[in-house]
């Protein structure tokens, strides 16, 4: 946004409103934005026979508002998982981005790290760019092979160069690598 793009945004799940959860430039879509893509979805949505999910059905909500906002570039937060995924209907993302993997969703993305990491690395695109918190190299080795079959260029965070500076209400002030200050809200 900062070097002039029109950007969307969609989260899961929200706080207060639905429509924090589709965001452009920063700010939430208006009720009546969120009206005409919820009925435009819904439109479709009926015609099909095997029922879509609340969620492939906000996905798709999220991208007719980010549509007709003209974004030109869009953050997409995965649901579950990764690979069988709504926003995982998206080409090569410009980055894909994997945080850390913990042992939740067992029951629908396997009971270990290494087969939730193979879920996730489902969104991992040819030629697309990867960043990948540091975590356990059972999760770290199937990330960097799943990026060396999709070529694509794997950066792993360090999280041991992140000096807090300031953490409030406000959000919080941090360096990373020696880079910085960066301040992000909440």
């Amino acid at each position: 946004q900062a070097a002039g793009y029109r950007v969307g945004l969609y989260t899961s799940p929200h706080l207060v409103r639905y429509n924090e959860r589709f965001q452009v430039n920063g700010q939430p879509i208006s009720d009546t934005a969120l009206a005409e893509a919820t009925e435009q979805v819904k439109t479709a949505a009926d015609t099909m026979e095997d029922a879509p999910t609340q969620f492939e059905l906000l996905t798709c909500v999220a991208f007719c508002c980010f549509l007709s906002a003209g974004c030109d570039i869009v953050v997409l937060e995965v649901g579950l998982g990764g690979r069988l995924d709504s926003t995982n209907v998206i080409p090569a993302p410009e980055a894909a981005v994997i945080t850390n993997i913990g042992l939740e969703h067992t029951q629908e993305l396997g009971n270990s790290r290494t087969l939730i990491a193979q879920e996730k690395s489902g969104i991992i695109k040819k030629g697309c760019s990867t960043v990948l918190y540091h975590q356990s190299g059972e999760v770290e080795d199937v990330v960097k092979e799943v990026c060396r079959q999709m070529e694509s260029p794997l950066t792993v965070t360090a999280p041991q160069t992140l000096e807090v500076l300031e953490s409030n209400r406000d959000g919080q002030t941090f360096r990373y690598r020696g880079k910085g200050p960066y301040h992000i809200s909440l």
